[in-house]
Order: structure tokens, then C-alpha cells, then sequence
């Protein structure tokens, strides 16, 4: 659980949705990381804040020659 006590989980932000929370800290300022999936199908660790106060911003699928992974 989240330090701030929110749990994420499941939740979209942007392209991302949280899936769980990791034991990684942000050093700055002590938030949760978690552990997010991306639309196209990759993972990426992301800041709690910056997911609640920036939305999810994708791993870099939209960058021009990006390959998505394809879902089975």
C-alpha cells in the first residue's frame, strides 16, 4: 500500500494502469513506486505522484519507430 495509504491498483493513468505497488521509494520525496503497464503492452516503474498528479505517461510507445509488443 502506497504511503499516503491510497492503493492505485488497477487504476488508469493516461496509457498506464497501476498494477502493483514495488518496495522502491523515490528518493526525493519518499513516494511509492509502482509497477505500471502500458497500453502497447510494455511495463514501466512509475512515481505514485507522478501518476495522480501527471497522469501516465506511456514507456515511449508513441515515439516514431517504437516496436509494440503484440498480445497473444
Amino acid at each position: 500500500m502506497a504511503r499516503n495509504g491510497k492503493n492505485l491498483t488497477g487504476r488508469r493513468f493516461g496509457h498506464l494502469v497501476a498494477i502493483r505497488p514495488t518496495d522502491l521509494r523515490d528518493r526525493a520525496n519518499r513516494t511509492v513506486i509502482w509497477f505500471c503497464r502500458c497500453d502497447c503492452g510494455e511495463y514501466k516503474l512509475a512515481n505514485s505522484n507522478h501518476l495522480q498528479y501527471g497522469g501516465g505517461r506511456p514507456c515511449g510507445c508513441l515515439r516514431p519507430g517504437h516496436k509494440r509488443r503484440r498480445e497473444a
